[in-house]
């Protein structure tokens, strides 16, 4: 079945490609537009925003489980066989309802050896810009962290957890960043430091910070 696509929104395609020279596994992806394949008098600007991953799974119990997607340019090479890809089309609030498609070349020494066609159908309705129902992405501890950016330059680190904030965001949900993990260990900015007062036998907090 052919996907169908609200206006202002992601389609995700999910695709396992296998080396098809055993003896050189290296190989490369590359798609051009997705064109408009409705009847049509004049020109419809085709879908050209989208983005390529590698799914990176987890072994458990002999099986592969996709895990994580990681960015992969276009045209740039693919680990080794076998591999899955995730596809990201965006469809722009302004598309012309109908149905698109392309192909997914996939290359090996210069030459294409292999193709996957790429079809969706882009709906009449258009989502609106704001939210209505709310998906929460929990994580404990803040990306910036996993991608190696260090809390002692805060710019960067913030810049950085940013950026998933945007891409949760695109894709309608909400990155949710817990500042403490389960063993009680408050992340960089997860707390203040409250002050310690002491008169006599009492003991207060300023809580100024």
């Amino acid at each position: 079945d052919v996907p169908a696509a609200p206006r202002g929104a992601w389609v995700g395609f999910q695709m396992r490609l296998l080396a098809p020279d055993a003896s050189n596994g290296k190989i490369t992806v590359e798609l051009p537009r997705l064109k408009y394949a409705g009847p049509t008098r004049t020109p419809i600007r085709p879908l050209t925003n989208y983005y390529l991953y590698r799914v990176h799974s987890v072994d458990k119990d002999g099986r592969d489980y996709p895990e994580v997607l990681v960015p992969v340019e276009f045209g740039r090479e693919l680990p080794t066989a076998p591999r899955r890809i995730w596809l990201d089309v965006w469809v722009p609030a302004g598309a012309t309802a109908g149905p698109y498609e392309g192909k997914l070349l996939v290359r090996q020494k210069g030459r294409t050896v292999a193709t996957a066609p790429i079809e969706l159908q882009v709906a009449e309705v258009t989502l609106p810009d704001g939210f209505h129902i709310i998906g929460s992405m929990n994580t404990y501890g803040s990306p910036a962290r996993a991608m190696g950016v260090r809390d002692t330059d805060a710019k960067a680190f913030m810049a950085m957890e940013r950026k998933y904030y945007r891409l949760a965001h695109a894709h309608r949900m909400t990155l949710a960043v817990l500042p403490y993990s389960q063993s009680g260990k408050i992340a960089w900015r997860g707390a203040p430091t409250p002050k310690i007062i002491r008169k006599g036998d009492a003991i207060g907090f300023d809580w100024t910070e």
